[in-house]
């Protein structure tokens, strides 16, 4: 083996992987190379491995607020990002719970009324939704909501900054 085969790391391989790459004595670099990418794909996919330049992949430390800044101006950063109604988990865990509750009641009751156009029940007792249908209809539906501005006059109630204007 070639004095950079030796060197390479193969501790993220697992056994079997491992085996292949050193199959006979010889290093099978194509394979390695491909394997590599594999992990170091999957890594990035899973957040386990973070690219620092990477506006997409950073580590989610860098989404975050400073912990000394957080401590400084919670509520004012609360604040400026229209949280108020979220800052007890409790309180917000209820009621998205009873919100969630109510949804399903109209739903049950709406499929019970033959109200419900994207359900069909099959003979054996099984169903089946329409999707498509269904997408049509919730493009239709969103498309007549009001867009909010995405950044009011300053000081004005509804001004708010990006995330990442946040971080200062």
């Amino acid at each position: 083996m070639a004095e950079s085969d030796r060197s390479a790391p193969t501790g993220f391989l697992d056994p079997e992987e491992q085996t292949a790459v050193n199959r006979d004595g010889k290093f099978r670099v194509s394979l390695y190379k491909a394997l590599l990418f594999l992990h170091v794909q999957n890594g990035i996919k899973s957040g386990a491995l973070n690219l620092e330049h990477s506006y997409k992949y950073r580590p989610l430390d860098d989404y975050l607020i400073d912990r000394d800044r957080w401590q400084r101006a919670k509520q004012q950063l609360i604040e400026r990002a229209g949280l108020e109604g979220f800052v007890d988990p409790r309180k917000t865990l209820k009621e998205l719970d009873e919100a969630l509750y109510q949804q399903y009641l109209l739903t049950d009751r709406n499929i019970a009324e033959g109200k419900n156009p994207h359900i069909k029940f099959k003979k054996n007792g099984g169903f089946t939704l329409d999707a498509q249908a269904a997408r049509e209809r919730r493009r239709a539906f969103t498309a007549i909501l009001p867009r909010p501005p995405h950044c009011a006059a300053r000081g004005s109630p509804r001004h708010r900054q990006p995330l990442h204007a946040l971080r200062g």
